[in-house]
This record gives structure tokens, C-alpha cells and sequence, in this order.
């Protein structure tokens, strides 16, 4: 299975084995064998919203033997543009000598992330949504006089059963709702929006839903 058809959540703070095969060249700090064509990878997401394949360790088997795992630094790392069309798969049980490399360069890396944004990175509700190499940009359909146009938006928080997220200039909130057996996320207001008088009433429910748990990341407003 390629990369790119394996869901973001799937492998996210994850382990994954990649056929990197020429990509191998680029990787540091060990020597590389002519048949060093696996990595064993994790994924984080950058600051600017991308998300990153840290390279824990190579082998020139898919599913033992990778060297590298008992160095501090990772060997390297891919963007998704490098992996996207590799073959790649999930790994159940990765080395313990890997999950110790690994935790503790994403505690690192990633310890400005929010606990909502991290449990939305790690729904996999959302993955059909996800914009590619931006696993924090979904796509969201909004009204429009005569119908339904979607449009990219990036994850910022959770409000209630919402999603919070930028869109152009504005805060959006996003709605998840059942299209036949798909979640999708549909665009109810803006944060500006909801303090004006007249959207009391939809203020009102987000955050009586708020109060009882229905939170978008909640057991209820689970599909």
C-alpha cells in the first residue's frame, strides 16, 4: 500500500515501515548499503503545519535488523512529497529500543501542541479530509446562496461539538455531520459572529453541549 492511502492517524507519533530505496542515500550518521531500501519512521507535524517522517532506522529487510535505533539524533527525515507514492506499512510492535528513540524526540518537538489539536490529528474521522501533507488543513463545505462549496480550513481548537478553525481572516466553526457513512464538516459560524445578540440561541447550545461532555472529540459525538 502506498503511503498516501494510509490514513494520517493511522501513523501519526506512530511507526511505520517505508521502501525508501534511493532516499536511503540521504540519511546521516551510519553507513548505507547498496540494499538499505527500508526505513523505520515515525511522523510529527512542523510548525508550519506539515507533516515530517523522522527516520529512526534503516535495514536492508522490511521487517528486521534496523541500525540506527540506539543513536540520540534520527538518521533523518522526509517530507510527504518524498514518501507519499513509496510502499509503506504500519508497524504493531515497533523495538522498544525505537519507541524510547522516538518519545522522546517528539516530547521535544512537539510539546507547544494543544491537547485538542492533538486529539484531532489522531481522529480518524477526519483523515478523508486532510489536505495531503497538512494533516491540520481539512476541507469544509459552506452554504452559499444556491449551494454547497468546500474550502480548506486549518485546525485550531475544539468549541463544544465544533471545530475551530481558520479561514481566510476568520475563526470558523465547523459542524461534523453523517454524509451517508463519511463524516463531514460543515461551516455553521464564525467566532465573531457568535458573540453578536441575535446568535444567543446557537451560543446557547455550544455551550450547554459543551457542558454535558458532547464535545467533537467526545464519546457522543462519536460516528
Amino acid at each position: 500500500m502506498k503511503l498516501k492511502e494510509i490514513g494520517f492517524s493511522e501513523y501519526y507519533h506512530g511507526y511505520l515501515v517505508i521502501e525508501a530505496d534511493e532516499l536511503t542515500e540521504s540519511l546521516q550518521m551510519i553507513h548505507i548499503h547498496d540494499d538499505d531500501c527500508y526505513t523505520l519512521c515515525s511522523c510529527y507535524v512542523n510548525d508550519d503545519g506539515a507533516s515530517r517522517f523522522n527516520v529512526l532506522g534503516v535495514s536492508r529487510y522490511s521487517d528486521r535488523d534496523f541500525r540506527g535505533l540506539h543513536f540520540v539524533k534520527m538518521l533523518g527525515e522526509y517530507s510527504y512529497e518524498d514518501v507519499a507514492e513509496r510502499e509503506a506499512f504500519i508497524v504493531e510492535e515497533p523495538e522498544a529500543a525505537a519507541v524510547k528513540k522516538n518519545e522522546r524526540y517528539l516530547f521535544a518537538i512537539e510539546q507547544q501542541v494543544s491537547a485538542e489539536l492533538y486529539d484531532t490529528r489522531n481522529d480518524a474521522r477526519l483523515d478523508h479530509l486532510r489536505q495531503g501533507g497538512f494533516p491540520d488543513t481539512v476541507t469544509v463545505s459552506m452554504a452559499t446562496e444556491r449551494l454547497f462549496v468546500e474550502s480548506p480550513m486549518k485546525i485550531v481548537g475544539i468549541h463544544g461539538p465544533c471545530l475551530v478553525g481558520e479561514f481566510m481572516t476568520h475563526k470558523v466553526l465547523a459542524m461534523p455531520a453523517l454524509y451517508g457513512n463519511q463524516l463531514i464538516l460543515l461551516a455553521v459560524t464564525t467566532e465573531e459572529d457568535l458573540q453578536r445578540e441575535d446568535n444567543r440561541h446557537w451560543r446557547q447550545l455550544i455551550d450547554y453541549m459543551d457542558q454535558h461532555g458532547m464535545r467533537f472529540t467526545g464519546p457522543n459525538m462519536r460516528s
